[in-house]
């Protein structure tokens, strides 16, 4: 019987202290929707910053391929010169 009356206060005492511990709890809240935000922000900013990344490997690429043209279009053409001298 004690234990139940016991209990029963703990429940009423953590309803009670639910209360004035939700005005802060609500603080808590609000830093959780901080650091949610904070995270989001932070994944907008990782994902911009992983697709500027991407695209500057893909100039990159770009540029390299034309280098090789470039150098294959110089090599066909001393060919034909030294073709052309024998």
């Amino acid at each position: 019987m004690k234990m139940i009356i016991m209990e029963k206060e703990e429940e009423e005492e953590k309803q009670e202290g639910g209360g004035r511990a939700g005005g802060e709890g609500g603080r808590g809240r609000e830093k959780k929707v901080d650091l949610v935000t904070e995270s989001v922000e932070e994944q907008k900013k990782k994902k911009k910053k992983k697709k500027k990344k991407k695209k500057k490997k893909k100039k990159k690429e770009k540029n390299k391929e034309e280098e090789e043209e470039e150098e294959e279009e110089e090599e066909e053409e001393e060919e034909e010169e030294e073709e052309l001298l024998h």
